[in-house]
C-alpha cells in the first residue's frame, strides 16, 4: 500500500488519491483471486501466473521484492502495478516525475526501481536515475518506449540493471526483475 496520503510538492492531491484508489483496488483483486476483475476474462490471472512459473523465474525471490514504480502515465502505472502484484511484489510507492522519484527512492530504499525514461516535468527518468545512483548507489530498471540510439546511450551511462521496452508482457518484466534481484548483469 502507498504510505503517504498527503500530496508531495509538485503533485496534486488528486494524483495521489488516484494512485491510492488503484492500490486498494489491486490489493482487493489480488486477495480475492487474480481472475476477478480481469479485463481478459475469468481465469486470465491464473493463466498469466502459470505461464510465468513455466519461464523458470524465481517467484519466491520476487515475493519479497519492494518496488518503487516511477511512471507518469496512470494507465501504464496501473498495468505495471497489476503485473507486479501477480508476481508477488510490493509496490512501496509511486512517483510520476523525477523529483518525486529521487525523494521516494531515498526515503523508501526499495529493492528495485522501475523507472520510465519519459517523465512529466523538466527532468526525465535518466536524470532521476543519475541522482538516485549518486545518492544511494542504487541502479534502476528502465521502462521505455523511447528506443532511439541517443536516448539509450545516455541511459546506458547510468549503469541500469536492465531495459524493458514498451509494450512488454509479464514474462519480460518478470525476467528483468528476476535478474535484478539475483544481482545478474543486464543482458
Amino acid at each position: 500500500m502507498v504510505k503517504n496520503a498527503v500530496a508531495a510538492p509538485g503533485e496534486t492531491f488528486m494524483t495521489r488519491r488516484i494512485f491510492r484508489v488503484i492500490d486498494v483496488f489491486l490489493t482487493f483483486v489480488a486477495s480475492n483471486g487474480c481472475e476477478r476483475g480481469s479485463p481478459r476474462g475469468a481465469g486470465a490471472g491464473r493463466r498469466s501466473l502459470s505461464r510465468l512459473r513455466r519461464t523458470g523465474l524465481d517467484l519466491s525471490r520476487m515475493e519479497r521484492a519492494r518496488v518503487l514504480l516511477v511512471e507518469d502515465d496512470i494507465l501504464i502505472a496501473w498495468t505495471i502495478s497489476s503485473v507486479l502484484k501477480q508476481l508477488g511484489c510490493t509496490v512501496v510507492d509511486y512517483a510520476d516525475n523525477a523529483d518525486q522519484a529521487v525523494e521516494r527512492a531515498i526515503a523508501e530504499r526499495p529493492d528495485v526501481i522501475l523507472m520510465d525514461i519519459g517523465l512529466a516535468g523538466a527532468r526525465d527518468g535518466i536524470a532521476a536515475a543519475e541522482e538516485i545512483r549518486a545518492s544511494t548507489g542504487q541502479s534502476v530498471i528502465y521502462l521505455t518506449g523511447h528506443a532511439d540510439v541517443a536516448t539509450l546511450r545516455r541511459a546506458a551511462q547510468t549503469g541500469p540493471l536492465s531495459f524493458v521496452f514498451k509494450p512488454f508482457d509479464e514474462a519480460t518484466l518478470g525476467a528483468a526483475l528476476d535478474r535484478a534481484l539475483a544481482g545478474e548483469p543486464a543482458s
